[in-house]
């Protein structure tokens, strides 16, 4: 239609470098020729209109081959629809109306387009005016003049109608041939980096969408970041990659990322499919430490509130680079205090490939020299007291980490003291934007500091437009608890005592201030890591078991049997649940009676995969098994290397709730007494629970 009224309909882009590429002719073409060029941009245009001209005996749906007409009482209406002006239809059909015979055409008054081809739609015109004067009876004059009108607008279409073709050179790089598709092509579907890639790695028989395709079958996370990000997802897998072989992650790298697996002219496919799938494992990985609760989790419980989605392929690419270092976990370690860093100084908000580059290279020399702490960690610590945490803008990396830091907490819902949906949460004021001029704060009423994450239902019923004194005062009345009850329930929101005490009488500026200082308190220990895993691990063994510790040999290899035995499971989740009733503790696993580490390689040989990711998944298992999947947000499993022995450390928290065990759907309350662990009945059960949660 826009081509018949004269529109524009774009240019194309063309480059004749098919060298580089292994390439693919036009959808219903011919073969390639040896002098032919890459169309870059504008595939779609072409395709429609060789197909409409050509019609090639392909199909272009997924059943049928089509043929295009156009209207021509529609063509020379000057009040008809530009939609109605090219007309189409299934050849079977086509064919069963007639309109692949000219009597129908003429009739109908339907040029077929497929008369470009020859150019000699002249012909079909002529025979066209004569059946004009023959058989509808039509002057001379008005058949010349009818003739006329549409001979302009063919004659238009084929020989005066321009549509731009831009050449790109042959010397032009490929990054720079990327550049210049992605500046000038905005909309549309946009060929990318990995479409440029995807087309290189043909030639040697590596189809990078297929195994894209196979990264999302096999990790659900890769599958989600996919429909959160779109193709960003793609690049970060790249990324990550070039990351990992050549220690760079902008344009040009990437896309001669081909050349870091060429040795002696052949490419290494094998060694390229395989660090394919370990990336993938890593992002995956890396997704799972971004959205986790847990203590050396990042907290983003979702992929909105991640402060910067770009970290993925550093991280990923640096759990590739430790996966098999004995210091993993004090690398681990340096990694969380590098991201909380990029997270605080908002430095990854634009012009990112190099400073990630940049602190790549720096990580990994803090990872072989503790005192070559990167750049970025100095910097973040140096200006740390020049934070003040009052965005209000939701898309700031300062905004976002303080929902992180909350859903780290637990962020326990006000009204009911269960863990939060987080997938029907969203983030609510504290004190209610509505009474803002009661307040007179010094702070914006819509600063983070103000906010948190509560679930929509208790937002509309019990926070609404009142004062924090009254809902909260309707909370404990409702609900029939204690002002200590709702204060540690409103702890897990980062809002301390006084913070609280400023809620209790509306307080707002004084409620701002408290808070401020807990979110930096909590900042501080991310950048400010106080001690190493492996001076703690080395305390913990010098100890006898006491209230606080316990050691298991195995979570399910009995030593003594010389086999896998599944009742050790029941033991080791009994032991956590001592813990969490009993104030928290550690739980040291792969370590005999005496403190001495005897290690989990037994325990890893009953797992498919034989490591430490089997052993804690099956962990998390059996958590949801024998407590409930609540109670997996209670502890943290990390691992250490002793003397070339790994154990696995759960350091467990404090439980805002009774935790069961069940087995065999009976329900069974345990509590830590000195250096064991023991069962209560009922009375008992009771008597504890309510003189430790009120």
């Amino acid at each position: 239609e826009s081509i018949f009224q004269g529109f524009f309909v774009g240019s194309v882009l063309t480059w004749n470098k098919t060298g580089q590429f292994t390439t693919i002719p036009v959808y219903g073409a011919p073969e390639l020729s040896t002098n032919t060029e890459i169309v870059l941009d504008g595939q779609q245009r072409i395709t429609s209109l060789y197909y409409a001209v050509a019609a090639p005996e392909v199909n272009l749906t997924d059943t049928k081959t089509i043929r295009f007409f156009v209207d021509l009482k529609s063509l020379l209406d000057p009040r008809a629809s530009s939609a109605d002006i090219v007309v189409s239809h299934y050849t079977e059909i086509a064919k069963k109306r007639g309109y692949l015979t000219k009597e129908t055409q003429f009739s109908k008054k339907l040029f077929p387009i497929t008369q470009f081809i020859n150019r000699d739609y002249g012909i079909w015109m002529n025979e066209f005016k004569a059946y004009l004067k023959d058989v509808e009876g039509i002057s001379e004059k008005e058949a010349d003049n009818y003739y006329r009108q549409i001979m302009n607008v063919l004659d238009h279409v084929w020989f005066q109608y321009k549509i731009p073709v831009v050449q790109l050179p042959t010397s032009m790089t490929l990054d720079s041939v990327a550049e210049i598709f992605e500046k000038i092509n905005s909309k549309g579907t946009q060929l990318g980096v990995f479409d440029l890639l995807n087309a290189r790695f043909t030639r040697y028989d590596v189809n990078l969408r297929s195994l894209w395709d196979d990264s999302k079958a096999n990790f659900e996370n890769i599958t989600q970041m996919n429909k959160e990000i779109g193709k960003d997802s793609q690049k970060f897998m790249l990324q990550a990659l070039c990351l990992y072989k050549k220690g760079y992650c902008r344009r040009r790298e990437l896309l001669t990322l081909d050349s870091s697996y060429t040795e002696l002219g052949q490419f290494q496919k094998e060694r390229f499919e395989e660090d394919w799938k370990k990336i993938s494992e890593h992002i995956s990985k890396t997704i799972d430490k971004l959205m986790s609760q847990r203590e050396s989790g990042f907290g983003a419980v979702k992929f909105a509130i991640i402060p910067y989605t770009v970290t993925i392929p550093v991280i990923a690419s640096l759990l590739y680079k430790i996966a098999n270092r004995d210091d993993r976990p004090k690398c681990m370690s340096k990694i969380e205090t590098w991201y909380w860093s990029v997270v605080l100084s908002d430095s990854y908000s634009s012009s990112t490939d190099s400073k990630i580059e940049k602190d790549f290279r720096e990580i990994q020399q803090w990872f072989d020299d503790d005192t070559l702490i990167p750049e970025m960690v100095l910097e973040q610590r140096r200006r740390f007291d020049e934070m003040n945490f009052a965005t209000t803008r939701p898309n700031d990396s300062t905004y976002k980490l303080v929902m992180c830091l909350v859903s780290k907490k637990g962020a326990y819902d006000f009204l009911t003291h269960e863990p939060p949906e987080y997938s029907k949460l969203d983030d609510h004021h504290i004190f209610p934007r509505s009474r803002e001029k009661e307040y007179g704060g010094n702070t914006s009423i819509n600063s983070i500091l103000n906010r948190t994450l509560l679930d929509s239902e208790t937002n509309r019923k019990f926070i609404r437009n009142q004062n924090p004194s009254d809902y909260l005062k309707e909370i404990m009345e409702k609900q029939g608890i204690s002002e200590s009850t709702l204060r540690n329930r409103l702890a897990t929101h980062l809002i301390p005592p006084g913070a609280f005490d400023c809620l209790l009488c509306n307080d707002y500026d004084g409620f701002i201030e408290s808070r401020r200082s807990a979110v930096c308190d909590e900042c501080r220990k991310l950048i400010f890591p106080t001690i190493h895993e492996e001076y703690d691990i080395l305390k913990l063994l010098n100890r006898k078991e006491d209230k606080r510790l316990e050691y298991k040999a195995s979570l399910r290899w009995d030593v003594k049997l010389n086999q896998q035995n599944t009742a050790l499971e029941e033991i080791i989740a009994k032991e956590l649940c001592c813990f969490m009733n009993s104030g928290g503790g550690n739980l040291l696993i792969g370590v005999d009676d005496d403190g001495k580490a005897i290690g989990l390689e037994k325990d890893y040989s009953t797992f498919r995969d034989n490591s430490s990711d089997g052993f804690s998944q099956h962990l998390t298992n059996m958590v949801n098994k024998y407590l409930d999947k609540n109670s997996n947000a209670y502890f943290e499993a990390s691992f250490h290397r002793l003397d070339g022995k790994e154990i696995c450390l759960c350091k467990i928290k404090s439980a805002p709730r009774p935790v069961y065990l069940t087995k065999n759907n009976e329900k069974r309350f345990f509590v830590r007494m000195n250096n064991t662990c023991q069962p209560l009945d009922m009375e008992e059960a009771h008597k504890y629970i309510s003189e430790h949660w009120k």
